[in-house]
């Protein structure tokens, strides 16, 4: 979990300014000086409100990366562009769609048959409406770069199934455990 930025797409720190000393770890537990949506993308999010994430692509992800190179204070801030990145990060480690990963290695091992990333995926009949601020109805949020920071649909019998993969043996349970360790401070 220490691994930086840097070094998972093997380039020099300094490609990266700050942010490719930003460890996985940091990413994780909300402590990388990210912050919970950049002010640039902010930006691109405004002109569909309705429908925010779908505007902001992966370039647009690495554009403000690379154009940023200093970070807030490394201490806990909640951060949904942080988990964002996390799923980039997994999709280009993998060289697969987010989907795809959780699918093969979470929804298909433990039966979660109606999660996913893609609500068209789902029985859409089990998506429950949502209303903005002035009880119009809105569409679900569609994503194209930022699965990561709540993307993910489920129902709560496949959460259920999730939950129960903590305290239930099968194939998980010690990837699952292991991410739960607390390490002492010395």
């Amino acid at each position: 979990f220490n691994t930086t930025i840097a070094q998972i797409y093997k380039q020099r720190h300094s490609t990266f300014g700050a942010l490719g000393n930003i460890t996985i770890h940091e990413l994780l537990t909300h402590c990388s000086g990210l912050p919970r949506i950049p002010a640039e993308l902010m930006n691109i999010m405004k002109h569909d409100l309705n429908n925010p994430y779908n505007l902001i692509s992966k370039d647009d992800v690495w554009q403000y990366l690379l154009s940023n190179p200093t970070i807030g204070v490394k201490k806990y801030s909640y951060s949904n562009f942080g988990y964002g990145l996390l799923s980039i990060i997994i999709e280009d480690v993998y060289s697969q769609s987010y989907n795809t990963i959780l699918k093969s290695k979470i929804f298909d091992v433990l039966h979660m048959d109606s999660s996913s990333i893609n609500p068209q995926q789902n029985n859409s009949k089990l998506i429950i409406q949502g209303y903005n601020n002035l009880n119009v109805h809105t569409p679900v949020w569609q994503d194209n770069a930022l699965s990561g920071a709540g993307a993910m649909i489920s129902t709560l019998d496949d959460f259920i199934k999730f939950i129960n993969a903590h305290f239930v043996p099968n194939p998980l349970n010690e990837i699952l455990a292991s991410q739960f360790v607390v390490q002492s401070k010395q």
